[in-house]
């Protein structure tokens, strides 16, 4: 209602945001996503694993934990070992961290597994993610990559949202879809071995879960509309 009284006009990159906003009064348009403007920087499967010396015949495990210093306190681990057993129960899986750029490199000093600086790319090229809930899971959906998806935060910060919050869902796809298409794990419910079984159910090319979530990918991207937001604005 604020935004109504305070505004000419708003353009919005979500298509529930104009439905809300318009309800409240506001002359709101919807412009389409910029994530739609910036696809994988290299399209190409082998030069992107030439170039983060990967092996280009073993499908990739993309490991998203965040791009704040609080996130990866509360997701690297948790994300690591979830992989580690995705590997030891039969996943034929390279593990491949994705640091953001607020991030700098010393923060990943230790894990053991590749890390590289293209988010897109990776999940471009990447079997299944596991990836923290914000704008990398819209990501995902456009690169058509199943993913599950974790947030974990101080238990107060928590209380409080689902106090406040009127929404059931809190991932983008699951938000614009109106329904769950990839799978939300939230706080005490991540643990390692449940998202490793997450990721296993995904991981086979003829999963059926796989192909749902693929399925609802496409209408994700539909919603979203044509490329060009920025231009629309």
């Amino acid at each position: 209602k604020r935004l109504a009284a305070y505004t000419n006009h708003l353009a919005v990159i979500l298509p529930f945001e104009a439905e809300a906003l318009v309800r409240a009064g506001a002359n709101a348009t919807f412009v389409g996503h910029p994530l739609l403007e910036t696809p994988a920087q290299e399209p190409d499967r082998l030069e992107f694993c030439r170039r983060w010396r990967l092996d280009a015949q073993r499908p990739i495990l993309a490991l998203l934990p965040g791009s704040r210093a609080q996130e990866l306190r509360r997701h690297l681990a948790l994300f690591l070992e979830a992989g580690h057993l995705v590997q030891d129960w039969g996943g034929e899986v390279q593990l491949v961290l994705a640091r953001a750029s607020s991030i700098t490199p010393s923060a990943f000093r230790a894990v053991g597994v590749p890390v590289v600086d293209d988010a897109r790319s990776l999940l471009a090229h990447s079997a299944v993610a596991l990836v923290k809930s914000g704008t990398s899971t819209l990501e995902a959906a456009l690169e058509g990559t199943p993913c599950v998806t974790v947030y974990r935060t101080h238990p107060v910060t928590f209380a409080l949202a689902r106090r406040l919050l009127r929404v059931d869902r809190i991932a983008l796809p699951n938000l614009i879809a109106g329904r769950d298409v990839i799978t939300e794990v939230l706080q005490n419910q991540a643990t390692p071995g449940r998202l490793a079984d997450l990721l296993l159910r995904l991981l086979p090319p003829d999963s059926a879960e796989r192909a749902e979530m693929i399925t609802g990918f496409l209408g994700i991207r539909a919603a979203l509309g044509k490329s060009g937001a920025s231009a629309r604005v």
